[in-house]
C-alpha cells in the first residue's frame, strides 16, 4: 500500500517537474497502459487451470455477486451524485487531439481494453506463455508503470489543485456509500440465485463474498481458511470480476451513474488498478478521493469479513 501511493507520488512529482517542459499524450499513454495490465490479468486469468475448471459450477455466483455489488454500489453513488457534477468540467475532458474521441469513443476504448483481456487469455490457454514465467512480479511492475503513467498524467494537469477546492466534503462518506450499495447487492444476488440456482452459498457466505470489494486475494484467503475452498473460489471469481468490470465498463459508468461510480465499482482497487479509469473518465479531481477510498476500503476488508464468518459461526450456534 505504501508502495502503491509512494510510486503514484513519484510519477506525480515528475509530472509537476516537467510541467509545460514537455507536451505528452498522457491520456494515450495510460490508455495503453492499462490495455497492458490486461493483458497480463488475461494470461493471469487463462493459465490458472484451477479457477478456469471451477468457473463452470461456480462462475454464474461469482458473476451474479459481482455485477449486483457494482450495480447496488453505481446505483447509490448516483443518488449521492449531485446534479451539477454529472457533467465533467471542460478543462478536464481530455482533448480530441490525445485521445481521437468521437462520438462513441467511450465505446470504442472499452472494446480496445476487452480485446487486450481476451488476448491475454488466448495466448494462455494456447499454451504461448513459457515456463517459470514469474506473472506475479509481471503483474506487480506492469501496475507500477501504470500508476507512474497516472502520476505523471495528474503532474502535468492544468489546474489541478485549483479543481481539489471543489470536492464536496460529503466526497469523504464515499466509501460507507460503496459498502452499503455492495452489501445491498449481494443480497439481492442471494435472492435471485436462490430463486434459479439449485447451489447457492449461504446468505452470509454471500455477504462475505460481497465484502472482497474487490480485493480479491485476501478475501479469498480469508474466506478458505475460515469457510472452505469453494466459497474462496467463488470469492476470487467475484472479485475479480469487479475488477475487471470496472476496467471495462468505466465510460458507460461515468455517462450514466456519473463521477462517483467508477471510484465506487472498483471498491478496494480505486486506489491502483482501477484509478486510471477513475482519472481518465471521472476528471483528474477525482484522483484523491479514488486513492483515498481504495484505501479505506482495503483496511476494511479484513473487518467486514471476518465480521460475516463470525456471524455465521454464531448462527449455527444458536439453539434449534
Amino acid at each position: 500500500m505504501i508502495i502503491t501511493i509512494g510510486i503514484l507520488l513519484a510519477g506525480f512529482l515528475l509530472g509537476l517537474l516537467l510541467k509545460g517542459r514537455v507536451k505528452l499524450p498522457t491520456s494515450a499513454i495510460t490508455l495503453a497502459s492499462i490495455c497492458l495490465l490486461l493483458f497480463i490479468l488475461g494470461l493471469e486469468i487463462g493459465g490458472n487451470r484451477e479457477l478456469l475448471a471451477n468457473l463452470p459450477t461456480m462462475g454464474l455466483t461469482a458473476l451474479v455477486v459481482s455485477v449486483l455489488a457494482i450495480l447496488g454500489s453505481v446505483v447509490l453513488a448516483r443518488l449521492f451524485t449531485k446534479k451539477e457534477e454529472l457533467a465533467p468540467p471542460v478543462n478536464e475532458r481530455p482533448s480530441p487531439a490525445e485521445t481521437g474521441d468521437k462520438p462513441g469513443g467511450g465505446m470504442r476504448d472499452s472494446l480496445i481494453i476487452v480485446g487486450c483481456f481476451v488476448a491475454g487469455v488466448l495466448v494462455a490457454l494456447a499454451g504461448w506463455v513459457p515456463d517459470g514465467l514469474p506473472m506475479d512480479q509481471i503483474t506487480t511492475w506492469g501496475l507500477y508503470l501504470l500508476l507512474i503513467c497516472v502520476g505523471f498524467g495528474l503532474g502535468m494537469e492544468e489546474g489541478f489543485f485549483e479543481s481539489l477546492k471543489t470536492l464536496p466534503a460529503r466526497s469523504l462518506l464515499l466509501p460507507l456509500v460503496t459498502i452499503v450499495g455492495s452489501l445491498i447487492g449481494g443480497l439481492l444476488a442471494w435472492v435471485l440465485l436462490s430463486w434459479f440456482h439449485t447451489s447457492v452459498p449461504e446468505l452470509t457466505d454471500t455477504l462475505a463474498v460481497t465484502s472482497g470489494f474487490g480485493y480479491y486475494s485476501l478475501s479469498s484467503v480469508l474466506l478458505d481458511e475460515q469457510r472452505g475452498p469453494m466459497v474462496a473460489t467463488i470469492a476470487l471469481a467475484a472479485n475479480l470480476l469487479r475488477e475487471l468490470l470496472t476496467l471495462l465498463t468505466a465510460p458507460m459508468l461515468r455517462k450514466w451513474f456519473g463521477p462517483y461510480a467508477i471510484i465506487s465499482s472498483g471498491g478496494a482497487t480505486s486506489m491502483d488498478t482501477t484509478l486510471p479509469v477513475a482519472v481518465r473518465y471521472g476528471g483528474s479531481r477525482y484522483a484523491p478521493v479514488s486513492v483515498y477510498h481504495g484505501f479505506v476500503l482495503t483496511v476494511a476488508v479484513p473487518f467486514i469479513v471476518s465480521f460475516f464468518i463470525t456471524l455465521h459461526s454464531w448462527l449455527l450456534n444458536l439453539p434449534a
